[in-house]
């Protein structure tokens, strides 16, 4: 499934870029097409959001007059979300649609076709192609691989670690090639020496059958896939050469000192996703606030300061974090207009629910 949406967006980010002229753009695109293709559901989750915060003082009374019988309050309170035609999951459904596209932006702007042969940029400012803040990534496809002195990596995390891609193409004896997916791609070559150091050239080594292509031994004449440092996404290619059946496949790949550059580009998006989704989550829960406990407002508030630490130690591709901050920016305009929307006279009604929870009193004592 995930193949399928990852291809699809590759398909729309290349014809986005045909028509803006620049990657950063088609993202840029690609990203507000979505949101606007959301807008239905996203506008039903914040009326879902305002109607649980105006539920709040009713759902209280129901759990403190039925705080000893949990099953009628569980009834009471599946009738208290059907008389206010209230579905408590549905402010999850636009997130849970988005988050299939998120994962397929990502792999695509991480996939070898949206790398190779290019270094694509926003602006000729931000290179969308980078993965941290700080990093020791070389260029991509330029057949060395980029080593970390003691193996990279920021703060123990981010280390050097080579794995085979997902894409193989197959060429065979008789001039045919064809492509085929890589399964298991972290089990698929044995890598030596195993904590790989710059300057020595790794020894790559496999067979036919870790790479799925059982039977292929004596048609196969080459074999050319992605080895990719999952610590910088730096992605080189190999090719083995068939030896025959039984034979194993062995190859090499020159290695180089990485040098440790800081990526100002990334550290601005970083910042900028971090100012968006402050501005995002306190107009969202600026009425939410009188209803959450000291607690849940403390945690409102670090969230944000974590998600972006966690950005910082765990580099994505710039290319995601410009998705990020350009959906953050549009979750804005979209607040800003529902409660604006909200605010209106003619949405105002007589009898509104935020009156309507008054209704429901706690049982008093008999004489």
């Amino acid at each position: 499934m995930f193949d399928l949406i990852t291809q699809s967006m590759l398909f729309l980010l290349e014809t986005l870029k045909s028509l803006v002229g620049d990657y950063g753009w088609a993202i840029i695109a690609l990203t507000v097409l979505v949101r606007l293709a959301l807008w239905p559901l996203s506008k039903s989750q914040m009326k879902s959001m305002k109607m649980m915060q105006e539920l709040q003082p009713k759902m209280k009374m129901l759990q403190e007059r039925y705080k000893a019988d949990p099953q009628t309050l569980q009834v009471e309170m599946m009738k208290l979300y059907k008389d206010y035609k209230f579905n408590p999951l549905g402010g999850c459904l636009p997130m849970l649609v988005q988050l299939p596209l998120f994962i397929g932006l990502y792999w695509a702007i991480s996939s070898p076709h949206f790398m190779t042969d290019q270094d694509p940029t926003f602006m000729n400012i931000i290179h969308l192609k980078h993965t941290g803040v700080v990093s020791h990534s070389g260029d991509s496809f330029d057949g060395k691989m980029s080593l970390g002195e003691n193996g990279g990596g920021f703060l123990g995390v981010g280390k050097d670690k080579l794995e085979a891609g997902a894409d193989m193409t197959i060429s065979l004896n008789d001039g045919k090639s064809f492509e085929q997916k890589l399964q298991h791609a972290n089990k698929a070559l044995v890598i030596l020496p195993k904590e790989p150091r710059p300057g020595v050239p790794l020894t790559i080594t496999t067979t036919f059958e870790k790479l799925g292509l059982e039977g292929y031994e004596s048609v196969a004449k080459t074999i050319t896939l992605p080895v990719v440092n999952t610590g910088t996404k730096e992605t080189e290619r190999i090719t083995f050469t068939s030896k025959g059946k039984g034979q194993p496949l062995e190859t090499t790949l020159e290695s180089t000192p990485g040098k440790t550059v800081p990526h100002y580009d990334v550290l601005v998006l970083v910042i900028l996703f971090a100012i968006t989704m402050i501005w995002s989550q306190r107009m969202m829960t600026s009425q939410a606030a009188s209803t959450a406990s000291d607690q849940q407002q403390q945690l409102m508030k670090f969230m944000p300061i974590m998600f972006s630490v966690f950005l910082f130690i765990f580099p994505i591709p710039a290319g995601v974090l410009l998705y990020m901050d350009t959906n953050s920016l549009f979750q804005i305009f979209q607040t800003w207009m529902f409660q604006r929307e909200s605010s209106t006279p003619a949405d105002s009604k007589a009898n509104p629910p935020s009156q309507r929870v008054l209704d429901i009193k706690p049982d008093t004592p008999q004489a």
